[in-house]
């Protein structure tokens, strides 16, 4: 009886542990979205689950010792407790600069779900049939939040295997490459190409931005950077270009810390070919890291109307 009392303790001091050293995290950003892997930021946003599952565990000891066992209230009281804390720190973090996530809410929940799943007091307290259903909830909340990090994963290996090709959207999977606030759709246009390309609305407002995010990162050992854009206007449109390296992000984002380049996208298909040197010594005061580019972008300014480009294919060439 002693020695299961005193690895009762030394569980809940083990669990006391994980939640002071993890606790600052909430309020600390991790990878940017700009700088670091996709893949990794996915991850860091899925550490809501373990942080509330030790932090529900600890809560559960704590009404134990307080001689409240009663599952069904235990079970309100934590997945309360895991909505109202999650909307408090959401928003706190919305004050301090960090943006409000819906998601970080539900990554809550589920590690609320799963600390009640893994706690035995709770399992003792439930049928048969009803350990049964809540197994099969918790495992499909585990399975649903771990679509996003696996999906990514696996478009980041794509990309691997496809590099130096950075997209030619053969595949669905290549438009999840690119983000931004224009919008994006892959379609079938035989009257342009006989493959599908990556229709590109830029919209009105200051800026409207298409990026390629966390392309593979290397360029060191290629020449130049394609791309082939098709116009359907009769009239050109002004993108400009953005290229910069991991560095960049640390360098405050200084617009003469990249490469900038305005691109004149007249009617019809027009390929553009960047000299991989230009982009290098690009920077003011240093030359790029082409082995740590993070983003291309292109984005429109201004735009007094919603305008489209048909993009067929982006790949660094020797």
């Amino acid at each position: 009886m002693m020695f299961r009392e005193d690895k009762a303790i030394q569980s809940t001091r083990l669990l006391v542990l994980v939640f002071l050293i993890t606790l600052p995290l909430l309020f600390v950003g991790g990878p940017d979205v700009n700088s670091g892997s996709s893949f990794l930021k996915a991850l860091w946003n899925l550490g809501h689950v373990p942080f509330y599952t030790v932090l529900s565990l600890l809560l559960i000891r704590l009404m134990a010792r307080k001689k409240i066992t009663g599952a069904r209230f235990i079970i309100s009281a934590i997945l309360l407790f895991a909505l109202g804390s999650g909307l408090a720190i959401e928003y706190l973090q919305d004050c301090i600069g960090r943006q409000f996530s819906w998601a970080d809410i539900a990554h809550n929940f589920v590690g609320a779900c799963l600390a009640l799943w893994i706690d035995p007091l709770i399992k003792k307290q439930l049928s048969t049939t009803g350990r049964k259903s809540f197994h099969a909830v918790v495992l499909l909340l585990l399975l649903s939040v771990s679509v996003k990090p696996a999906t990514i994963f696996i478009d980041d290996l794509s990309a691997a295997v496809d590099f130096p090709l950075l997209a030619d959207f053969s595949s669905h999977g290549h438009a999840r490459r690119f983000e931004g606030s224009a919008l994006m759709t892959i379609v079938d246009d035989t009257k342009l190409a006989n493959k599908p390309l990556l229709n590109v609305e830029f919209l009105t407002g200051k800026y409207s931005t298409l990026r390629l995010s966390h392309p593979p990162a290397d360029w060191r050992n290629f020449q130049s950077l394609s791309m082939r854009i098709y116009n359907p206007s009769k009239k050109p449109l002004i993108l400009t270009c953005k290229i910069y390296d991991k560095a960049h992000t640390k360098r405050g984002y200084n617009y003469r810390d990249r490469y900038n380049q305005r691109l004149i996208i007249k009617p019809g298909w027009q390929q553009f070919t960047i000299p991989l040197e230009k982009i290098k010594n690009a920077p003011r005061l240093r030359t790029m890291e082409l082995d740590n580019v993070v983003n291309v972008s292109l984005f429109s300014v201004n735009l007094s109307e919603p305008r489209t480009i048909y993009l067929d294919r982006i790949e660094l060439r020797r």
